[in-house]
């Protein structure tokens, strides 16, 4: 390398660590300037504590801590808890985010190029605003608990212990901030006001069921693709809700910069979270709302697709959906990238563990199984539109979940068909 190079570099050098700590900065805010965030407090109660809950938009999070901090993976989570028991109560901490950041961990990663007095400002302001135990009888205390960035929606459990016992309290909230593809969509507008049918009986709830179509298709309909393997049954005011407790996220819309993302995910192997995924289409249009459980890289994922139906059960929203497990990418010319993400054929197993997570999510509170998808086998699969086979028996899953929380012995099977190893030698037969 000549001289010139080697000055040109630590030129080059010198600059970028001015540029960084440029990008770098504390700057908190006084008292009177702070968000006025607490007006939009979620106020919950436990057995004997008032607990109200806020998630830090990034730009409050800024104000508050006098930094960036969702660039660090950093999302403040306010809690204020009144103690109304007899005995002190301590905030779990890992309710929240069971990796959650301590102050000082978190103050190391926005310090950056920071002096260090006032990186040790910014530590000191960091600590400050932690929340401290114990919360002492009669006593209220708030305080901020530092969770990994959730956008758009989150799920918010605060436990709380005492010598009693442990009582919780749980919320879905909703996040300003990032568009997802569902923000899109004009839920009231998709039916007719005087197009809505209250479903009021399980047999009247089997029938439409069994009255969907099989599979999903292309934008023209004439092309049959992956199949729709399950109904879902869910309170209107967040259909998502026990997905989201289950590490299910909400996907984006195409755009230039989610594409870049995927892209980068793609090349990387890496986890993308909120990955667009392509459009498939029932009823003649594609998917209302979808979700994706991430699994350490953007190859390996579940995914599933909704389709809100003008019809309800109990007051509940019925979805039509489609869920399958990405298990890799392979070529194709099916394609306008020559690639796809190859599916694991036995859709089953992977409707299957939907109904596990739902089970584990405490907010199942019936489930069953009725008719029509395509049977078929491993020996006569079908294909979907990317040319991956499936192989079915034929069941459709229907999961009913209410708002409040159901214990597992309390959850109903609905006798419609028979599902296990003793239906596997013929077609579905009636629960005994």
């Amino acid at each position: 390398m000549r001289p010139t190079d080697s000055g040109l570099l630590h030129l080059c050098a010198i600059a970028l660590l001015y540029c960084l700590a440029g990008c770098n900065s504390f700057q908190p805010v006084e008292p009177a300037e702070l968000p006025p965030f607490r007006q939009r407090a979620l106020a919950l109660e436990s057995a004997h504590a008032g607990v109200e809950v806020v998630v830090l938009g990034a730009d409050e999070a800024r104000a508050v801590y006098g930094t960036g901090m969702e660039s660090r993976d950093l999302q403040p989570v306010w809690v204020a808890v009144e103690n109304r028991g007899d005995h002190p109560l301590w905030l779990l901490s890992g309710s929240l985010d069971e990796d959650y950041f301590s102050p000082l961990e978190a103050a190391w990663r926005c310090k950056g190029w920071l002096s260090s007095s006032t990186a040790a400002r910014l530590e000191e302001h960091f600590e400050s605003l932690a929340f401290e135990n114990p919360i002492r009888p009669g006593e209220r205390r708030e305080g901020f608990v530092l969770t990994h960035v959730d956008r758009r929606v989150k799920w918010v459990e605060v436990d709380l212990w005492s010598v009693e016992g442990l009582e919780s309290v749980q919320a879905f909230v909703d996040l300003p901030g990032t568009e997802m593809d569902f923000d899109r969509f004009e839920f009231a507008s998709l039916h007719p006001p005087d197009g809505w049918q209250e479903l009021e009986t399980p047999e009247r709830l089997r029938e439409l069921v069994e009255a969907f179509p099989a599979c999903t298709t292309d934008a023209s309909g004439k092309r049959e693709g992956d199949p729709l393997n399950f109904v879902l049954v869910a309170p209107a005011e967040s259909p998502l809700a026990a997905l989201v407790r289950r590490g299910w996220h909400p996907t984006e819309p195409v755009t230039v910069g989610s594409s870049l993302r995927t892209a980068g995910s793609f090349l990387f192997g890496t986890e993308y979270r909120y990955s667009p995924i392509s459009p498939l289409h029932a009823f003649g249009r594609p998917q209302d709302l979808a979700a994706q459980k991430a699994r350490g890289t953007i190859h390996q994922r579940n995914h599933l697709r909704l389709w809100q139906t003008p019809h309800t059960y109990g007051g509940r929203l019925v979805f039509l959906g489609q869920i399958s497990r990405d298990v890799g990418v392979r070529t194709t010319t099916r394609t306008w990238s020559l690639t796809t993400h190859a599916i694991d054929p036995d859709v089953d197993e992977t409707r299957m563990g939907l109904l596990e997570d739902l089970f584990y999510s405490g907010y199942l509170e019936a489930f069953g199984f009725t008719g029509g998808v395509h049977l078929s086998t491993r020996d006569d699969p079908h294909e979907n539109l990317t040319g991956d086979v499936w192989y079915s028996d034929g069941l459709r899953l229907v999961l009913i979940l209410g708002a409040e929380r159901v214990e597992a012995d309390e959850v109903e099977i609905l006798p419609w068909l028979e599902h296990g190893p003793a239906a596997d030698a013929g077609p579905p037969g009636l629960v005994p």
